[in-house]
């Protein structure tokens, strides 16, 4: 529960410090006063959005700052541990800064935090209940969300979720596969007519230079045999022979003189390369094919190939990586028509698991659902509603619209008054029914969470006389075992409070201000009086007052 409030320079409160006990805290005030700014700063404490309009005009900055009694809070310790904010057992602070440029800051027990965590931490601080929590209510989200809490399966909810969203994942991606099947079916016959090609073909690795080679020669044997007789007539001539002889000659000349030896170096590699080049042709001219038939082989193999490269476009040495690259294009694509397969065997799996999963909420959502009814049954004939009857109906959804929260759609049905059919509660069209309706819900979930403080903001708008009294009567039975804080036009709910708080606005030096007393005993007669009487104040109006707050003390004692 809130133990301490302290604003500082937020909106029109200058300065406001306030301590808060358990029980029931009534807030009043004539109608613009600013009884919503302290929900407002709660809000901001909590993680709401921070704006400059929220600093008080001419400071620096607003603050807010809410401490917690948290010794009956086992999962807000649990939150503090797992973030690793440091704590003690019994108490927690949260801070929030605005600066007048806008800048907002959070805190938890002095540690800088993000605006997330304020958010994370707040929802298991405190729980608040707009006047137009009704309305929200009415959405078909909304009551399911309440039956889910009452239920209390929000681990398996979210792992349905987890699931849903994997089954459908998968389906998408099925689609999308399917979707481009037909061109991918078209683009792999046309792939494996290319590849047919390629491999009647046969291009091999270095063949297209080996043809060019190949061609040459074939083209031109019969020069080349010429020239090759040509180069051994001059071998077997005279003129060989004479080089042969003169080596000879300079061979015994060097004996004499040494300074021949270089010449005769030279002429002994002439002769001896004269004598290598001899072999060489002979041999070339053993392997000189000129075979007419070869050569119209060789002539049309490369024009095979020369067709094919010109035909995708590519070098015809080239080929060859063009074959492998088709043929690795053809596998993947092969792949991705087995992986179709085994993507659909996936996606009937993710939707076993899905309902698997979803049929115990449903189970769980079912049997709440009737105990459920009979505690907002209960709370409603309480709340002046003697034969109020609540019925929470579970429509079965189609495998279509099946989704992360299940395959059910949650109703609320109502019957107000004798005799009147179960409604949808957006058929109830009396607003103080709804009123009553929404805070009969509401109660039944403040006793199922660890949560320490619950504010209720005009709840009771719409009803007045022995209802409000009994509205009244509700929420500070709530405050027998939490806070409750509330906001209140009505004096039959205002003196049903345990502790009473006043807002009041006034202008000071052309500059208005907000402030909040915590009323004493005197004074909140006087206060209900008011409530009761308006501007002037009789003696009826005290007696009246007195009696309403000593109902109150009698009803629960403290």
């Amino acid at each position: 529960m809130i133990t301490q409030l302290y604003i500082r320079d937020f909106v029109l409160v200058e300065a406001l410090d306030l301590a808060l006990d358990n029980g029931m805290t009534t807030i009043t005030g004539e109608t613009g006063a600013g009884k919503s700014i302290l929900l407002d700063a709660i809000g901001l404490a909590l993680g709401d959005r921070a704006n400059i309009n929220l600093v008080r005009p001419g400071a620096k900055r607003a603050e807010v700052i809410l401490d917690f009694d948290i010794r009956n809070n086992t999962e807000v310790a649990h939150w503090l541990a797992e973030h690793e904010v440091d704590a003690d057992d019994n108490s927690c602070q949260i801070r929030r800064t605005v600066s007048n440029d806008g800048r907002s800051r959070a805190y938890i027990n002095g540690s800088p935090v993000t605006v997330q965590w304020l958010r994370e931490l707040g929802e298991k601080l405190i729980d608040i209940h707009g006047q137009h929590a009704h309305q929200s209510m009415m959405h078909s989200s909304t009551q399911r969300e309440l039956l889910d809490a009452y239920a209390d399966h929000t681990d398996v909810l979210k792992r349905v979720g987890e699931k849903y969203r994997e089954w459908q994942q998968l389906l998408k991606t099925l689609n999308h596969l399917q979707q481009s099947a037909r061109e991918r079916d078209a683009k792999i016959d046309l792939l494996r007519y290319q590849l047919d090609e390629l491999l009647k073909a046969e291009p091999k690795d270095g063949e297209w230079d080996q043809l060019e080679t190949d061609l040459k020669q074939l083209a031109n044997a019969g020069e080349l045999r010429a020239a090759c007789h040509s180069a051994m007539q001059f071998i077997d001539s005279d003129s060989a022979h004479q080089l042969s002889q003169i080596t000879t000659q300079l061979s015994k000349a060097v004996e004499l003189d040494g300074n021949l030896k270089n010449a005769l170096s030279c002429f002994e590699n002439a002769n001896i390369q004269i004598q290598e080049a001899s072999g060489e042709i002979r041999h070339y001219l053993d392997s000189l094919d000129d075979d007419p038939q070869k050569l119209n082989q060789t002539e049309s193999r490369i024009s095979e190939l020369h067709s094919l490269a010109r035909k995708h476009h590519v070098e015809p040495n080239a080929l060859l990586a063009l074959q492998n690259e088709l043929s690795l294009t053809v596998d993947k694509l092969d792949s991705e028509s087995a992986s179709l397969e085994t993507l659909e065997l996936d996606i009937e799996k993710a939707r076993d698991a899905y309902l698997t999963l979803a049929k115990k909420i449903s189970k769980k959502r079912k049997s709440n659902a009737k105990k459920l009814s009979a505690e907002i049954t209960n709370n409603m004939q309480q709340l002046g509603m003697p034969e109020g009857v609540f019925e929470i109906t579970l429509h079965e959804l189609d495998e279509n619209q099946y989704g992360e929260h299940g395959l059910e759609r949650v109703e609320f049905l109502v019957s107000a008054n004798p005799g009147q059919t179960l409604l949808p509660m957006t058929k109830v069209a009396s607003g103080g029914e709804l009123s009553r309706i929404s805070l009969a819900i509401q109660v039944v979930n403040v006793s199922r969470h660890q949560i320490g403080t619950y504010i209720f903001d005009e709840v009771d708008v719409g009803v007045g006389g022995s209802i409000a009294e009994i509205i009244g009567q509700t929420l500070r039975r709530v405050g027998e075992n939490h806070q409750v804080l509330c906001v209140t036009h009505l004096p039959q709910v205002a003196a049903l409070g345990h502790y009473q708080l006043k807002v009041e606005k006034s202008v000071i030096d052309k500059m208005t201000n907000t402030r909040v007393t915590v009323l004493s005993a005197t004074e909140r007669l006087e206060e209900i009086a008011r409530m009761l009487a308006g501007t002037k104040i009789t003696d009826s109006a005290r007696k009246h007052a007195q009696d309403l707050i000593s109902r109150g003390d009698a009803d629960s004692p403290r």
